[in-house]
């Protein structure tokens, strides 16, 4: 082992965990008895809810802040090697039966696996590493990979569009003082722009691998959320100016739509700082990782033993990883959803930025015909087809950001944002057809039933969707792993 030459000033990575254990655990629990680090703290033990599994290569800071910034909501106690294991003591014997090990029986305990990765190789070229997930995925368990916490980055891209978004507010209000000296018409270009801009942001995410000269992914999308924050502010201030002039209830329907748009903006940008978390995250899993079977291992019998039992299903635990790999977790639906062919990656992704579009869009379009339907300006039937679609709506946004999984929650909202594209076009292309057909623009009952019945229709249709999940629709016979891709997360529209 090679001196561990870490930094006394740094409070990022810090020593790796062989240094701790040397120089810290070992001699602790030498004093105790040679019991270890958890049975000092714990001593009648505690139910082992989180498997923790990682390299030791990893720096104590660095393993640290990544557990506690990942760990699972509603689990209490974890294991983890280092401090769960006597280190004093020949933890060798413990694993000459590798299913007999401590290892096995805390994960047959555990209901959650959650891997660290580490800034220096990949926990995968370690067979120990190897054997635990291949024991995580054996019982079905939940395999979550550790993130960085991404805190101060995300306040610091935050701070920076606030610097748009006040700049935007300023611009807004001074073109309406001098747009009303010089009873200009007002613009029409603000609207289309931030469409434009919201559309550009998308494919952005199609660009794989490092970046280009000429599409410096990140830093083009850091511009366009810049861009595209500056437009909605100033369109947002440019109403708020027109509504102290005139009657406020005029205005809230466009303020309520700008605010979707700088919402949008701002998440997106949270959602720019999370993929380059993700990204990184990943190049670690990745970092020196060829295959299962060049895994390493400092014991040639421990060795010997884990390859034994895993020989026959070596294939599959490459399978395992590399899905592990791509979407950063692995659950039973998720790995029943790959075993039918769909694309998986970033499943467990929850995009924000679209979160506040789809969700934005869906209530105000709704709210907007409620009101018609309140007013006596829209079909009864359509009306009620209206009350009952947003009701469900609400119902199932509850249950799905409340009650369900983060694979369940990330598809919903991959699916939701979708499918209210879809009812804007379809909608737009039925307007379009008509007044090309007859020259005249629909009248308000015409508008009115061909809002409900698209808002309708894709709702029921999106809430079909999220029922099914990935897992249902990867199921449907012969299309099943192409709509998973084309409606799920792993979509580059998705972010």
């Amino acid at each position: 082992m090679e001196a561990d030459n870490f930094d006394v000033a740094d409070n990022k990575i810090g020593p790796n965990m062989y240094t701790v254990s040397a120089q810290y655990v070992q001699p602790l629990a030498q004093k105790a008895g040679s019991m270890s680090w958890a049975l000092m703290r714990n001593p009648e033990g505690l139910k082992c809810d989180l498997f923790i599994t990682h390299g030791w290569i990893e720096g104590i800071f660095e393993l640290i802040d990544k557990v506690v910034y990942s760990w699972p909501v509603g689990n209490k106690a974890a294991y983890c090697c280092v401090f769960s294991n006597p280190q004093t003591l020949d933890i060798a014997s413990l694993l000459r039966i590798p299913r007999e090990s401590p290892f096995a029986k805390s994960l047959d305990s555990a209901t959650h696996m959650l891997v660290v990765p580490n800034q220096s190789t990949s926990i995968y070229s370690r067979l120990l590493c190897v054997y635990e997930a291949y024991l995580a995925f054996s019982m079905d368990r939940v395999i979550l990979t550790a993130t960085a916490p991404i805190r101060r980055r995300v306040l610091r891209c935050l701070a920076w569009q606030c610097l748009f978004l006040v700049m935007g507010l300023i611009a807004g209000i001074s073109y309406h003082q001098v747009d009303e000296k010089k009873h200009h018409k007002k613009p029409v270009w603000a609207l289309p722009a931030m469409m434009l801009l919201g559309f550009l942001s998308k494919p952005v995410h199609m660009c794989k691998g490092p970046d280009k000269w000429w599409c410096p992914k990140f830093p083009l999308l850091l511009a366009i959320n810049s861009l595209g924050m500056f437009l909605a502010s100033a369109s947002l201030g440019q109403i708020l100016a027109e509504a102290a002039l005139e009657s406020v209830a005029t205005c809230k329907q466009g303020v309520t739509f700008y605010l979707i748009f700088f919402g949008y903006f701002l998440l997106s940008e949270v959602d720019r700082v999370r993929a380059t978390r993700q990204i990184e995250e990943a190049r670690c899993l990745s970092r020196g990782f060829t295959s299962v079977q060049n895994a390493d291992c400092s014991s040639p019998a421990d060795a010997l033993q884990i390859q034994q039992e895993i020989q026959r299903e070596m294939a599959e635990v490459d399978e395992a990883i590399v899905m592990l790999r791509s979407s950063g977790m692995s659950t039973p639906a998720l790995r029943e959803a790959f075993l039918h062919g769909a694309d998986v990656r970033g499943a467990g992704n929850i995009s924000y930025s679209n979160l506040c579009f789809s969700m934005g869009m869906w209530f105000l379009l709704q709210g907007l015909y409620l009101g018609l339907a309140l007013d006596g300006k829209s079909p009864g039937l359509l009306s009620i087809w209206i009350i009952l679609s947003l009701a469900f709506l609400v119902m199932c946004s509850l249950w799905w950001f409340v009650r369900a999984s983060s694979v369940q929650r990330a598809f919903a909202v991959a699916v939701s944002s979708k499918f209210a594209i879809l009812a804007m076009a379809t909608l737009l292309f039925v307007m379009a057809a008509m007044i090309e057909s007859t020259g005249i623009f629909p009248d308000a009952d015409q508008h009115a039933a061909y809002w409900g019945a698209s808002i309708g229709g894709y709702t029921a249709l999106t809430c079909l969707c999220c029922h099914l999940g990935l897992a249902g629709i990867a199921r449907i016979p012969l299309c099943g792993p192409w709509l998973t891709g084309l409606l799920g997360p792993a979509n580059s529209l998705c972010w």
